[in-house]
């Protein structure tokens, strides 16, 4: 990509070119609230179950009253407890559901209600915990989520039933690649933990990403036992969710993004257009260059001074997010570029400035007109676009009055987005910068893994190299889905190894899958033990 000097600094990477007086308005690129029937961010009737018993079905009888005693019935209520006086609460003997169920509102606890559930199914099919129809838009990402709770509380005297265990569903199907709490399950599956009493107001939030079909306007939406008796799976279930995924969020920019540090004075001002300020989407993240600056459950504007050292330059981008806690499904503003526009002069006459990728390095190249006492050129390198460090040193012409052309290949780099400049000194020291130039390296491979030797022996071991600096999870799993050991958990660096063994000694014989999760893939090896 190459660029003209007329200024200290140039956009290079522009998602928008805004005029130094106007603004201009990021458009929405896929289905917003009140496209193809679709009402609002959360398609769901009810979510909250304030409404009581409107809005969606269940495979199981419901209970007026607010509290449950028989199996295979459900209810809507404020609170667990305590029951009416002289109420016989035994849904099986020695089972006093006062004593071992525990649960409050997640949101008004004492007030707010939540839906409540003693499922049963030992017919040997899903029953339908939960169900509700929606309208939806064709060839679109969406994500479903549900808070649950366990309603036995750990150490429950006299009870062994399952812990509750359930699918979501869309048109009859799972979804795929659960997240609890927002990490990715390793095995599709999950299992509610039993909490502590004082816990009744602590919730796990599962999610998962749906995406519809061409011809697709409707989802059934369901939340589905997967418990095949009538003693255990006892839950509850609110904040029921369901909204578009990955959409384009509207950014407006009030003010003047050419700044200049030397006599700028203009504040802009970042603000969500009306139709992101009426989304309901539930958070919002300002991102400057993809760090996070500010973050609100509402989409409050971002005001943006000039600062001396140029700190508040760069790209900025509005995320706004229908999942806070599960899935990541974000939606996101394309790129406002703040940058500088001072004019100053050069000990040399510039013609050209630019870089280009070359396989893992950059091959940059430079032209100057004429030059005065020009010792040479420092060619610097930043991750940041703030903090250099030198990669090389190109000498000069000295006196010249003609085109002077030089090059640099710099060393492998990985992926990601690269800045350079060009740091011109005199023979008396004098110095002075050129403007900035970015060029991004596309990823190659997003990880090499080795598992040797593979069978398993006692001294097996896994290496892991990725291409970008990452948070990573590594785990190990049996041919029953079981976990038998997390071995690593951490931050991976970019073309660094990351190596550990496998614990030969609880491995027998038979098949196990590595199963990796990562910021930006996941991925599975099979292994096998033969002992």
């Amino acid at each position: 990509m190459a660029l003209a000097l007329a200024s200290r600094r140039m956009p290079v990477f522009l998602c928008w070119m805004l005029a130094a007086s106007g603004a201009l308005l990021a458009q929405a690129g896929g289905p917003i609230p009140g496209a193809c029937g679709v009402t609002g961010p959360n398609l769901v009737v009810n979510p909250e179950f304030d409404e009581n018993n409107a809005g969606f079905t269940s495979d199981y009888t419901y209970n007026p009253a607010g509290y449950i005693c028989a199996f295979g019935e459900y209810a809507v209520t404020s609170s667990i407890g305590p029951f009416p006086p002289n109420t016989v609460c035994y849904n099986a003997p020695g089972f006093d559901l006062r004593s071992i169920w525990i649960a409050s509102d997640r949101n008004a606890p004492g007030t707010g209600k939540f839906f409540v559930g003693d499922p049963s199914s030992a017919s040997g099919v899903n029953d339908n915990i939960w169900q509700q129809t929606v309208t939806v838009c064709p060839n679109t990402s969406y994500v479903f989520s549900v808070y649950a709770k366990n309603l036995y509380v750990r150490g429950a005297p006299g009870y062994s039933g399952i812990d509750p265990q359930f699918d979501l569903e869309v048109n009859g199907q799972p979804i795929n690649g659960y997240y609890i709490d927002g990490v990715l399950s390793p095995n599709g599956e999950f299992v509610l933990p039993r909490q502590r009493r004082r816990d009744s107001t602590v919730w796990i939030q599962i999610s998962g990403t749906w995406l519809s079909g061409p011809n697709v306007t409707s989802a059934t939406l369901a939340v589905r036992n997967k418990i095949f008796q009538t003693q255990g799976n006892d839950l509850a279930i609110d904040g029921v969710y369901f909204g578009l995924c990955g959409q384009d969020v509207g950014v407006v920019a009030i003010g003047d993004v050419s700044q200049c540090p030397d006599s700028g004075s203009t504040v802009v001002q970042l603000s969500p257009t009306p139709a992101t300020l009426a989304s309901g989407w539930q958070f919002f993240e300002w991102l400057q260059n993809d760090s996070i600056v500010a973050s609100d459950a509402t989409p409050t504007p971002l005001l943006i001074a000039p600062t001396p050292d140029g700190s508040h330059l760069g790209d900025y981008r509005l995320k706004a997010f229908s999942d806070p806690g599960g899935s990541g499904c974000g939606n996101v503003s394309n790129k406002v570029t703040l940058f500088e526009t001072c004019s100053f002069s050069f000990p040399v006459e510039w013609l050209s400035f630019d870089a280009s990728p070359q396989d893992r390095q950059v091959q940059l190249n430079w032209a100057t007109a004429s030059e005065l006492q020009n010792r040479g050129f420092t060619v610097e390198h930043s991750l940041d676009g703030r903090q250099y460090d030198a990669l090389g040193f190109v000498p000069g012409g000295g006196d010249r009055q003609e085109i002077s052309r030089y090059a640099f290949l710099t060393p492998p780099m990985a992926a990601g987005l690269h800045h350079f400049r060009l740091r011109q000194e005199d023979y008396d020291g004098a110095f002075a910068y050129s403007e900035q130039i970015s060029v991004r390296l596309a990823p190659m491979q997003p990880y090499s893994l080795v598992v040797a030797p593979n069978p398993v022996t006692a001294a097996s071991r896994v290496e892991l190299i990725v291409d970008e600096t990452q948070p990573l999870r590594a785990e190990l799993f049996n041919a029953s889905g079981a976990r038998v050991a997390v071995l690593y958990q951490g931050v991976a660096d970019a073309a660094q190894p990351v190596s550990w063994a496998l614990p030969a000694d609880r491995m027998p014989a038979g098949l196990y899958v590595l199963r990796l999760s990562a910021a930006r893939f996941a991925a599975v090896q099979s292994i096998s033990v033969s002992k």
